[in-house]
């Protein structure tokens, strides 16, 4: 029988039992065992932290534990799940493994577990600088509260509320409440975001509550983000973002709110894939430049989806563009398609007064969905599919003030930018396919401006288009219109495709009420004689039934059913029963 060991030092080192002896009977030293090393399937364990900890013990229960969720972090080995009690944990916590769940005890109330800067409310940046940010972000230092270092996977936070508030950042830099750095991934779940910076900090508003750079695959969902000043949620990597609250600070500009610049919500950008789904976004507003604060902003990205959120009083609510930016690979612009905004609800709740900017809440200026190929320095081309939303505009009919072209609830294309400006070259392609959606409350149901680099289609059919206070579609392309303020030249002009619409009466787009009109360069005819009806499911069947006509479909997804006055064929039909009819499928469904 061997001979045992003869122990002569324990150590703990990570969480495994390192012993250290000399065999009897070998009179040598050296022999090494490991003792409870994690093994394949091994269960993990559960390290405790809470504000009475003694930070060395990682006992079960809040009485003892760790002092600090770093120092739980700095312990844990992957696998691990750190258990982090109530109470107000003042610190920085670095990431720096795979596979950890770090587990609060709630985002919000009095047994939340709060994760806030150092007691000097100094945010120290931390040991690495992304040269590489998407969309010119350009910072100087990364300086986060919780920080996942590159490439470290499965880290989990939940159940936490972040806390920026009186903060800044010890060097120039970006703050940032959670940033999951390059090719990491993880899951962010029942996390709170808010926190007012110093003055100093705001002025140049530059934070962001949630951050995923690039090569990150995540999850963010049912959290809530605000106070964020400047981006909710960024994501430049895959990503799921369902289930989030996202609230503005309100009006922003020079001289009005905490900042000078405008607010983004949640942000796909530069390369992003993946799915925005059942947000709430809200107060994105910026009075200083009408079209600049946006509520969901896909920009550079492709092979998106945008869907079911609610977005209420963003001067924005949805942008679909490329900005003429690197693709963040290669030195050309991305080319931003398959994204699909299906299913949103836009809304304008705040009363539009009498001013310059109107109200705050609703500056002159706003547009529901926005899809253009902004000017820069790699004009690209932009297209999107758009349907089945609501966008219910601010309204207007009450001010003295005359809204711009730009109150529209679908732009396609941006007006020339002024010289000198960031987007002062040439625009790229365009390319909108519209169908499905209910418009009310606007200057323009829709609006094209065009681009004057490639070539800008507009397909726009099955829409609702009623209660406009100037036209269903404007086609404002290849027009003085079309140059903006201080531009030089117009777009091409565009013959938009804005057959088989509702325009609010029987017979079509007219000046008189209740039909809206369409501008020139409107191909219109022929209309529909009764306003588009949708079937939606997403448990096996869709019915819509419009004017006598059902429509049954099998399988998930929005079916819209639109009735002619008569035949919409310049020939002859055989065989018909007098009843036309239009029927469009929502792009991914699933009706066999």
């Amino acid at each position: 029988m061997a001979a045992p060991f003869a122990f002569r030092h324990v150590v703990v080192v990570g969480g495994m039992v390192l012993a250290l002896g000399a065999a009897l009977g070998l009179g040598s030293v050296g022999a090494l065992e490991v003792i409870g090393a994690p093994a394949a399937g091994a269960t993990s364990s559960t390290l405790y932290v809470s504000t009475s900890g003694n930070g060395t013990t990682p006992s079960a229960g809040c009485t003892t534990g760790y002092a600090t969720i770093q120092d739980a972090v700095t312990e844990a080995v992957s696998g691990d799940t750190i258990d982090v009690c109530p109470g107000t944990y003042p610190e920085q916590v670095e990431i720096t493994k795979s596979d950890l769940k770090i587990v609060g005890s709630g985002s919000s109330g009095v047994d939340a577990t709060v994760v806030e800067p150092t007691l000097n409310n100094t945010i120290a940046p931390f040991d690495f600088t992304d040269t590489n940010f998407p969309l010119g972000f350009t910072p100087y230092k990364v300086v986060p509260i919780i920080y996942v270092t590159p490439d470290e996977t499965g880290v989990t936070l939940s159940d936490l509320q972040v806390n920026a508030d009186d903060s800044e950042e010890e060097d120039p830099g970006y703050l940032f409440g959670i940033y999951y750095a390059a090719t990491s991934s993880g899951d962010i779940t029942d996390v709170t975001y808010t926190g007012t910076p110093t003055t100093a900090h705001s002025g140049g508003s530059q934070n962001t509550a949630i951050f995923a750079d690039y090569g990150t695959t995540m999850s963010i969902t049912n959290s809530h983000v605000s106070e964020f000043y400047k981006e909710g949620i960024v994501c430049a990597g895959d990503c799921t973002i369902t289930g989030n609250t996202v609230t503005g600070v309100g009006p922003t500009g020079v001289d009005v709110g905490p900042i000078s610049s405008g607010e983004f919500g949640i942000g796909m950008y530069e390369g992003a894939t993946g799915t925005v789904s059942d947000n709430t976004v809200s107060d994105d507003d910026y009075v200083s430049q009408s079209d600049i604060a946006t509520g969901i902003r896909v920009a550079e990205a492709s092979n998106v989806s945008v869907t079911d959120n609610t977005l209420t009083d963003d001067n924005v609510g949805i942008s679909v563009q490329s900005l003429g930016k690197d693709d963040g690979v290669t030195s050309t612009a991305a080319k931003v398609s398959g994204v699909t905004v299906t299913d949103n609800t836009i809304d304008y709740n705040s009363t539009y007064t009498t001013g310059a900017d109107g109200t705050l809440d609703n500056a002159d200026g706003t547009q529901g969905i926005v899809v253009a190929s902004y000017a820069g320095p790699h004009p690209s081309s932009v297209s999107a599919v758009v349907e089945d939303n609501t966008l219910d505009g601010p309204g207007f009919d009450d001010s003295s003030v005359t809204p711009d072209v730009t109150d529209t609830g679908l732009q396609v294309g941006d007006q020339n930018a002024t010289p000198g400006s960031q987007f002062a070259t040439v625009g790229g392609a365009l390319s909108v396919t519209a169908a499905g959606n209910t418009f009310s409350g606007w200057t323009a149901d829709a609006t094209v401006l065009g681009t004057n680099d490639g070539s800008a289609t507009a397909d726009l059919e099955l829409n609702n288009f009623e209660g406009a206070s100037e036209f269903g579609v404007d086609n404002l392309s290849g027009t003085a219109d079309s140059e903006g303020s201080g531009g030089t030249g117009t777009t091409t002009a565009v013959t938009v495709d804005a057959t088989s619409n509702w325009w609010g009466c029987t017979t079509g787009p007219s000046t008189t009420s209740p039909c809206v009109a369409a501008s020139s360069g409107v191909d219109d005819a022929p209309v529909l004689a009764s306003a588009v009806v949708s079937g939606v499911s997403s448990s096996g069947t869709a019915t819509a039934t419009n004017a006598g006509t059902t429509v049954t479909a099998s399988g998930n997804g929005v079916v819209n059913l639109g009735q002619y006055s008569g035949n919409p064929e310049a020939s002859a039909l055989e065989s018909t029963t007098g009843v036309y009819f239009d029927v469009n499928l929502s792009p991914g469904n699933t009706f066999t």
